[in-house]
């Protein structure tokens, strides 16, 4: 009943502003000029003004009947929701009839025994409005109840209206849902609008969201958007302005203003490519929707698309109703709209076949006369037609002085969305001036651009077959297969440089890993940043190339190259399409082995890297990043920095820096390069002799990073960092394992499994699915070729800081004493890890990875095709064993990040260990 109701649909006459108009042939002036001369200029006489709160008051005296038409405008609608609140606006429009805190009863009550008529309310994407016609001795009543509401209605609402009025509101959104094709508008709007774009959902909304609208949701809707300077009030018919205008003072001027509201301009969001989807829903006939989406109110193109869509489907006069009903009879009805929402509009064809008919020969003939009208615009007769039609249109509408398309609705919505009442005047002008050419550049100018459309064919009438799956177990899952890779084969170039070559033939595409001994642990000893700075630098000058030739290059040949660091590894990657090799790799070799290091290019990335640090200290999980690696391995040891690097090392990082790193580091006697991809040995390594053969390591000896033994940690220790606000904690509890190389790698890794490593692990059971405490509770073993670090971690509700610290060393002890993995956790755990095994080995990126993790950890060739057999031959005693050595409860390093004003008093209050609050830095502050 109060659903959106589009505003005088004949009326929508709206066009692209700042845009010039097209030149005119002298055969299409002269019936326009006639036109022009034979049809008087329309206008409605208005007074405005503004009373001291912000209201905007519009008044139009119209004496023909003793009535008055009050229209009041707020401008806000559901493009102004916020996510998991999609369809509140239309819910408190609703919630606007149930009363104010001075007339707590339904206002159709009063009204119309009054005498009220044309009496609504309605919401749109962009505004909500309310609006009646009364006799003039009912209009101190409208006048004091439209007040009430605007200024006292929130007081009035209770929680049994709010379920009433969302019950309500439910239902007519099933209502509308239950009608044929009534799937069609959420797909649409979700479809041609971007995430995030407020007409990616309809008015109507979501009916979780709507469940989830409180008494506060309401307030603060009221409070925002509700106040007299974010609404027009509208009044026409037979009344004195001077009258009226002491009348709406005495009602309406003590209403307090709301905040200010900051509107979108403008955003069309033209689609980009063209877009497909076919739904099947019980519907009649087959149906098709072709969208585009287009400027929006008031701008001149809106209006110029307006006039092409009349032509092209706006009656049975139309070109394609003429065409596909009339003519070829291959439909049983088609039409061509263009809307105007205010930030922007959409073009619409819907067309339904005709019973037994070809949704396919339809579309064809529907694009064979959108192509017509693109190339030739329409003709000067079609113009006419289309404006003398328009134009009696609004004069009809213009009969009435309220309603939904009367003249007081007329001017609020002209100043509600483009300041001016009498904006329409500007509109007719567009559509009275606009030429076949002017159409048809519009056209041009968007329906060429990307478009959805959407099939909605008829449900088969399908049937269950009489017997079916046995559904009283679950079938278990086969014997899992093991993993077979392709054979490596090993080589090494003349420089030096170790190669490992894996073919796939699946497509015509390489990936290339080199592999340097460096990473994060290669800055020990240096600026902390530079190994990161320096691989940051590759691809900002190389050779003869600055930074956009080589963006331009990559781009050309379809490659990419990038790089990494983790502990120990850093990695300069390619991935290059075969027809293409030589070329990619001539790139690839010259970023490589020819890094210019250009001065201005460094100061710019430093600058990005520093901007990233500071990003990076406000967010909970790098602020403990930064602390715990230095907390855990103490100053001067190669793993203390997991983070971007140090503030003030980053600025003195020179050009002279990156220089030495690169000529220490990154050498081919200090590295290996993994291939894998559409090639052979045959063929790749005399490519790569050509490429990288001139590459030659320094006399100097290989780099040795520094060993130096990480500290022992016999207690627990607290590191607090202070997040003021926060409603989350985010706690990290981190103890040192031993190296990958650990016999018992990979027990450590199913026991960490177990205890967070998946959903149904320990720690995500418990503080998640049982406390509710958590999104989600974690572990990870960090693997490196020094010590590991075993890393729980959840991010929970502030005031359950320190019982989910509490329940997270539980659970880490109990693994050990009196809580030992059971057997079937310990089944679960080993099926997770090897079924899952062969979804990560699917693309040659990952197989790259895979084989660069042989490398990184010194593991044989057959590593991975003998993992899942080894896995699966886990006892228990090798589980208990590997947990001892994973888990040291006692030993824990923790780090959390929240509001210590609120958790630093029940962490301290745990006596897990000694208690420090640190800056994000790791500065000691007390």
């Amino acid at each position: 009943m109060r659903f959106i109701v589009p505003f005088a649909a004949a009326f929508c006459l709206s066009a692209c502003a700042a845009q010039p108009a097209q030149s005119s042939t002298a055969a299409a002036d002269a019936p326009l000029a006639a036109k022009a001369a034979a049809m008087p200029d329309i206008d409605i006489p208005y007074q405005r003004f503004v009373l001291p709160n912000g209201l905007t008051v519009l008044v139009h005296e119209d004496h023909k009947t003793p009535v008055v038409a009050l229209n009041v405008w707020y401008h806000v609608g559901s493009k102004n929701e916020p996510a998991g609140r999609h369809g509140f606006a239309h819910l408190f429009e609703h919630l606007m009839f149930e009363g104010s805190q001075h007339f707590d009863k339904d206002y159709f009550q009063v009204l119309e025994p009054a005498g009220a008529t044309d009496m609504n309310g309605t919401t749109n994407v962009d505004r909500t409005n309310y609006f009646e016609t009364v006799p003039t001795s009912a209009l101190d009543r409208a006048l004091w109840l439209e007040s009430d509401r605007m200024g006292y209605m929130a007081q009035s609402i209770t929680q049994a209206k709010l379920d009433q009025q969302r019950g309500v509101v439910e239902n007519e959104k099933r209502q509308d849902e239950n009608q044929p094709y009534g799937a069609v508008g959420d797909l649409i709007a979700e479809q041609t609008y971007p995430p995030g774009h407020p007409y990616s959902w309809t008015t109507i909304g979501s009916e979780a969201d709507l469940n989830a609208a409180t008494l506060a949701d309401v307030k603060k809707w009221f409070g925002t958007y509700y106040g007299p300077n974010n609404a027009v009030l509208a009044i026409a018919g037979d009344v004195d302005t001077a009258a009226i205008k002491a009348k709406v003072e005495h009602y309406f001027g003590d209403l307090p203003p709301g905040p200010p509201v900051a509107h979108v301009q403008s955003w069309p969001a033209p689609m980009q490519g063209d877009k497909r989807m076919s739904i099947v829903d019980r519907v009649p006939l087959p149906r098709v929707y072709m969208v585009w989406n287009v400027p929006g109110d008031g701008e001149r193109d809106n209006v110029l698309l307006q006039t092409m869509a009349e032509v092209l489907g706006g009656g049975k006069d139309s070109r394609l109703y003429q065409r596909l009903v009339y003519r070829d009879q291959i439909a049983t009805e088609v039409e061509a709209d263009v809307d105007g929402n205010e930030i922007g509009g959409q073009l619409q064809i819907v067309a339904t076949v005709k019973p037994g008919g070809d949704l396919g020969v339809v579309e064809k003939a529907i694009r064979e006369e959108l192509d017509r009208i693109r190339r030739d615009g329409p003709t000067a007769e079609e113009l006419d037609r289309i404006d003398t039609g328009t134009y009696a249109g609004m004069v009809h509408g213009l009969d009435k002085v309220g309603g939904s398309g009367g003249k007081a609705g007329l001017l609020a919505a002209n100043q509600t969305f483009h300041d001016d009442p009498a904006h329409y005047r500007i509109e007719l002008g567009y559509q009275r001036d606009a030429t076949p050419a002017d159409v048809r550049d519009a056209t041009q100018r968007w329906v060429t651009q990307g478009s959805f459309t959407l099939e909605v064919q008829p449900q088969d009438d399908f049937k269950a077959a009489a017997a079916g799956a046995d559904r009283s177990k679950l079938p278990a899952p086969s014997e899992t297969p093991a993993l077979k890779l392709p054979p490596l084969q090993h080589d090494t170039l003349s420089n030096g440089l170790k190669l490992i070559l894996a073919e796939r033939h699946n497509i015509p595409a390489l990936n290339f890993s080199l592999l340097f001994n460096a990473g994060r642990a290669a800055d020990a000893g240096v600026k902390s940043g530079t190994a990161a700075l320096t691989l940051d630098m590759l691809d900002e000058g190389a050779g003869k190339l600055g930074s956009p030739e080589i963006a331009r290059r990559e781009a050309e040949l379809g490659a990419s190259i990038g790089s990494a660091n983790n502990r120990d590894v850093s990695l300069i990657g390619l991935s290059a399409i075969t027809p293409k090799l030589a070329d990619s790799l001539e790139l690839y070799a010259t970023l490589v082995t020819q890094p210019t290091f250009p001065e201005a290019e460094l100061a710019r990335v430093k600058q990005r890297l520093l901007a990233a640090i500071v990003q990076e200290k406000s967010e909970p999980f790098g602020m403990a990043r930064r602390v715990l690696s230095r907390q855990l391995f103490g100053e001067g040891h190669p793993y203390a920095y997991a983070g971007l690097g140090l503030p003030a090392d980053v600025k003195a990082i020179t050009r002279e820096d990156l220089s030495g790193f690169q000529q220490k580091w990154l050498r081919p006697d200090n590295a290996t390069l993994v291939v894998v991809g559409d090639t052979t040995l045959a063929q790749i390594k005399p490519l790569l002799e050509q490429k990288f053969g001139g590459w030659h390591a320094p006399a100097t000896p290989l780099p040795v990073k520094n060993t130096v033994a990480p500290p022992r940690h016999d207690a627990q220790r607290v590191f607090l960092i202070d997040k003021p606000g926060s409603a989350q904690s985010l706690i990290l509890a981190a103890n040192l394992a031993p190296p990958a190389a650990d016999p018992d790698q990979e027990a450590m890794h199913t026991v960490n499994t177990a205890l967070g490593g998946m959903f149904d692990s320990r720690l995500n059971f418990n503080l998640r699915e049982t406390k509710h405490w958590s999104y989600g509770a974690n572990s990870s073993l960090l693997e490196a070729r020094d010590p590991q670090v075993y890393l729980a971690y959840a991010n929970v509700e502030q005031p359950h800081t320190a019982d989910s610290m509490h329940e997270m060393h539980k659970e880490l002890a109990d693994v050990l004493g009196s809580r030992p993995l059971l057997p079937a956790e310990i089944d679960m755990a080993k099926q997770a890890q090897v079924r899952s095994l062969p979804g990560g080995f699917e693309s040659i990126g990952e197989v790259a990875g895979a084989v660069g993790h042989l490398v990184e950890f010194g593991l044989p060739d057959d590593y991975w095709n003998a993992y899942v057999p080894r896995v699966e031959a886990l006892t228990a005693p090798q589980l208990k064993a590997a947990a001892v050595k994973l888990v040291k409860p006692e030993e824990l390093t923790w780090v959390v990040v929240g509001d210590l004003s609120k958790i630093e008093a029940p962490v301290r209050a745990l006596k897990l260990g000694e208690v420090r609050v640190l800056d994000s830095d790791g500065k000691q502050l007390r």
